[in-house]
């Protein structure tokens, strides 16, 4: 009779202790926000976009007709921005201008069978990551 209740309360252990659903969509890390924007492509789903895509800090809107043919994609290169690297970026005309603590992440995306490279700017607002730039580089001619 006593193995009953210790079974019943070690099968809730994991249903009681897993994160909220609020949880587990926070933009708590610049990955994070990136997959969030990249799965928004790829189902053509703005909101998710916007979600994950400052667009106010961007100074523009987003256009998305339909869903993004993204094969596949991986960070090649995890940059937290100091102060050379935020001098670097201004001189290359990233809009708005980085601050010391962003995050760029260069991106490998294959995108209908083509490899393109991507960099994506991240910064927190208000306790998420989200990006505020990114440029397309080194893909087909």
């Amino acid at each position: 009779m006593l193995r009953r209740p210790i079974l019943l309360s070690l099968l809730l252990v994991p249903v009681l202790t897993r994160p909220s659903l609020a949880a587990q969509t926070g933009l708590d890390s610049p990955e994070v926000a990136l997959k969030t924007y990249i799965e928004g492509l790829r189902r053509g789903d703005l909101s998710t976009v916007r979600r994950a895509y400052n667009l106010a800090v961007a100074g523009s809107d987003f256009h998305l007709p339909a869903p993004l043919p993204i094969d596949s994609y991986r960070v090649t290169k995890r940059l937290v921005l100091d102060s050379v690297a935020v001098r670097r970026s201004t001189e290359t005309g990233v809009v708005p201008p980085a601050r010391v603590g962003d995050v760029e992440l260069q991106v490998e995306e294959v995108i209908q069978g083509q490899r393109e490279m991507f960099s994506y700017w991240l910064r927190l607002f208000d306790g998420q990551w989200k990006i505020y730039a990114h440029a397309a580089w080194g893909g087909p001619d």
